[in-house]
C-alpha cells in the first residue's frame, strides 16, 4: 500500500500541472463485456470508469482488477475516467487479430478463431488412445489420460 501511495503522489502532482488528475480508490465491481467497472473514491462512487484507454471495439490488451482492490484511476476528460494501475489482477485479455489470449482463475485460453488449444491437445491424445501396435509397445494410456486432465487443469 506505501508503494501505491508515494505512486499516487508522484502522479497527483502531474494533475497539478494539468496532466490529468489521479485518484486512489478502491473497486466496486467489473463489467467485462464493455470494459468498464465501478470505484469508489473517498466515498464518491465513479461508475463508467475505463479499463482501456480508448473504446473501440474488443481488440487490444484488457486488465481486469479484482473487486475490492485498490487502483488508481486518472480523468482523461469531463466525467471520462480510466484505471491506471490495480493492486490485484482477476484476469486478463489480449486480442491481436483473430488471435486470442485470456488468463484467469478458470485458466488459460489461447485461440485462433475457434479453434483454441486445448481441443487441438485434446484430439491430438484422443488419436494417439485409440492406436493399436500389433508387436512392440503400444501408447501408455495411463499416461495419455493423466496429461489430458492435467492440460484440461491449464487450458480453457
Amino acid at each position: 500500500m506505501k508503494e501505491a501511495l508515494e505512486l499516487y503522489q508522484k502522479l497527483r502532482s502531474l494533475g497539478d500541472k494539468g496532466l490529468g488528475v489521479v485518484s486512489i480508490g478502491t473497486i466496486k465491481s467489473v463489467d467485462k463485456e464493455n470494459s468498464r467497472c465501478v470505484a469508489d473514491v473517498d466515498g464518491l462512487e465513479i461508475s463508467d470508469v475505463r479499463l482501456k484507454a480508448t473504446m473501440n471495439g474488443e481488440k487490444g490488451f484488457k486488465i481486469f482488477p479484482t473487486p475490492g482492490s485498490t487502483v488508481l484511476i486518472e480523468r482523461i476528460s469531463d466525467g471520462q475516467f480510466v484505471v491506471q494501475m490495480m493492486s490485484e489482477v482477476e484476469g486478463v485479455e489480449l486480442h491481436i487479430g483473430n488471435k486470442k489470449f485470456e488468463l484467469d482463475k478458470a485458466g488459460c485460453l489461447i485461440a485462433n478463431q475457434s479453434d483454441s488449444l486445448l481441443d487441438v491437445i485434446n484430439l491430438i491424445i484422443e488419436a494417439v488412445q485409440v492406436i493399436v501396435v500389433m508387436q512392440g509397445k503400444g501408447p501408455d494410456l495411463a499416461k495419455l489420460i493423466q496429461a489430458k486432465t492435467k492440460v484440461e487443469t491449464i487450458l480453457k
